[in-house]
């Protein structure tokens, strides 16, 4: 009797996982040199790391999310920008600061903490 107790809460709880687990979808987004990644949590959070070098924000990453029912209402919860090349963080103003139909950010942004600006060999 004990044994088929657990074994049904085994089978209760693995069918509970089941249903709650959701899935981690993982975006990359085209902004030419540079990159810009969406990550989208089991429970919708939602992650924006870099945005291109300038003007790929408004061209690419704006556009992306929205297509993806994304809206700047929605907002996004976190930012990274993976260090201070432009081709990282150039574009990022215009999808979380400057532009009338902006993402609010409402957890936190993030940056490496990095200070190198410098060129690099990858630089244009």
């Amino acid at each position: 009797m004990h044994r088929r107790v657990v074994a049904i809460a085994l089978l209760v709880l693995s069918w509970a996982l089941l249903v709650s687990a959701g899935d981690l979808e993982i975006h990359t987004i085209d902004v030419g040199w540079g990159c810009s990644v969406l990550v989208i949590g089991p429970d919708g959070t939602t992650v924006l790391m870099d945005s291109g070098y300038n003007g790929k924000g408004e061209k690419f990453v704006k556009p992306y999310l929205k297509s993806i029912g994304i809206n700047p209402a929605d907002g996004l919860d976190y930012t990274i920008i993976g260090h201070l090349h432009d081709d990282h963080l150039g574009g990022f103003d215009e999808v979380v600061g400057v532009t009338p139909d902006h993402y609010d950010v409402h957890i936190q942004n993030y940056y490496n903490g990095s200070t190198y600006t410098g060129a690099s060999e990858f630089d244009h």
